[in-house]
């Protein structure tokens, strides 16, 4: 891990608002995909899954409430590129899933101040297939190859971000300081049976263990559910955070190795979180729960003591921080602010509203996309699910924390409060209704920029069918 050169100073005040440096800082972002905030061991309720992430956090920066905008990869990886909310994007409503041209991202705008720009994706969404990969000059993304007569994972080609990244970094030019995307797949879903697993139950084992290594059916709404079947699940979901973690670390030690006395941001975070039995979920799709917006987010390399930091931030900050930090120019519609250094500075910053999405839309294309009514339906995994569970439909999330209001397009809406109740359970729309109605009217701007009220049923863009089989390995059809 570089330590931030002397040359380099970060003034110590509310936000991330600094003088120019005379020399151009690098910057490396992890997205460890699908990671929940409480699966990381630096935020206490679990221990040693994350010693790479855990030793970065004792040196820099842990944001303890940090949301995602989305419960999935597209959108929110959108958002983290762009600085900008579901509502302007537009990634994952009304039958979007390609980030529009013309967009700047995030490495666009690097590339155009003369970095060097890589990225190396195990998400096979976070591609060129999806348009999110706009302005690195070099790319590697697991993808899925032809082959006659092969099954999907068969055909499936992996990126190995742990032993790639040091050989990219052992090329690059001494002169140019250069900016690293990395998205470590392990912890999403077909979770790995492994031979040493300390998070799974005691004495789970042999066939109670295997039946749910490898793709884990996504048994919504299913009573017959115990809970040791979804500590099961979580256990296994752990132990491949461990893995990510490990190839975190061999990561970090090759920018150790090989960045010289460059000084290096490094940010490690999340895309979305994942679910186990919370409401009767599992996997991170239909809902806009805790489970699935809470992410991790810790910062390394500012010249700031070391801090656990409260105030409530989202992806969109964390683009904002970057673009700040290495002086590159802001979007106008950037929706995201610089991330603050300290617990003291951001409990001086004025209260935020953070919004989140999620749409069926794509799932209801029309014929003219050639099939993929039938390849996206998710009504099997929903077929035990009725009305109280509120899975269907578009919803959308307003978080003024620690108020949390969720609209559903078919159900009625609620009203939590995440300071007592991060979990979700205690209901307080009727206890509350000037507020419920106040955070109401506050989120019927967003639902409108984001189409969640509309016509759902035209969908902007057709999928082709590299997205398709993409979509499908991942899960995300049947």
């Amino acid at each position: 891990m570089t330590k931030p050169r002397g040359s380099w100073s970060v003034c110590a005040c509310l936000a991330l608002a600094c003088a120019q440096s005379p020399e151009p800082v690098s910057v490396v972002l992890v997205v460890l995909d699908t990671l929940r905030a409480d699966a990381v061991s630096a935020y206490g309720a679990v221990e040693g899954t994350t010693p790479a992430i855990d030793a970065l956090a004792a040196e820099g920066l842990l944001y303890r409430r940090a949301f995602s905008p989305s419960p999935w990869t597209l959108p929110a990886h959108a958002s983290l590129f762009t600085g900008s909310g579901i509502d302007v994007h537009g990634v994952g409503v009304r039958g979007r899933l390609s980030l529009p041209e013309h967009f700047v991202t995030l490495a666009e705008r690097f590339q155009q101040a003369g970095y060097e720009t890589a990225s190396f994706s195990q998400n096979m969404l976070v591609s060129d297939v999806f348009q999110v990969l706009q302005g690195f000059e070099h790319r590697a993304s697991t993808r899925i190859v032809p082959q006659a007569e092969a099954s999907v994972k068969q055909r499936i080609v992996n990126v190995q971000p742990e032993v790639q990244v040091g050989q990219w970094l052992a090329k690059l030019s001494p002169d140019r300081p250069f900016f690293l995307f990395v998205n470590l797949f392990e912890p999403h879903s077909p979770y790995t049976l492994r031979d040493e697993n300390p998070w799974v139950p005691e004495g789970a084992q042999g066939e109670e263990l295997s039946r749910y290594a490898g793709k884990a059916e996504q048994r919504l709404c299913d009573a017959g559910m115990r809970p040791r079947d979804f500590d099961i699940l979580k256990g296994l979901y752990l132990g491949d955070v461990h893995a990510a973690d490990r190839d975190l670390a061999r990561i970090l030690a090759d920018l150790e190795k090989f960045a010289g006395e460059r000084h290096v941001l490094t940010f490690v975070t999340s895309d979305h979180g994942e679910l186990f039995g919370e409401r009767g979920l599992l996997g991170h799709e239909f809902n806009l729960r805790q489970g699935a917006l809470h992410v991790p987010l810790v910062v390394h390399g500012l010249d700031v003591p070391p801090a656990v930091i409260d105030t409530p931030v989202t992806l969109s900050d964390v683009f904002a921080t970057i673009v700040d930090q290495a002086g590159l120019e802001a979007p106008p519609d950037m929706q995201g602010r610089r991330l603050p250094t300290s617990q003291a500075a951001g409990a001086a910053q004025a209260p935020r509203a953070f919004f989140a999405a999620y749409s069926d839309a794509y799932e209801i294309a029309p014929a003219a996309w050639e099939g993929v009514v039938e390849f996206l339906s998710k009504d099997r995994p929903r077929q035990a699910c009725g009305p109280d569970d509120k899975v269907f439909g578009g919803m959308a999330a307003l978080i003024e924390y620690p108020r949390k209001y969720q609209w559903f397009e078919r159900y009625p809406a609620e009203l939590y409060d995440l300071g007592w109740d991060a979990g979700e359970r205690f209901e307080q729309a009727a206890q509350q209704p000037d507020t419920a109605a106040g955070m109401a009217s506050r989120l019927a701007g967003f639902l409108t920029a984001a189409g969640l009220t509309g016509d759902d049923t035209e969908p902007v863009e057709r999928l082709d069918a590299e997205a398709l089989e993409a979509l499908r390995a991942l899960g995300y059809g049947d």
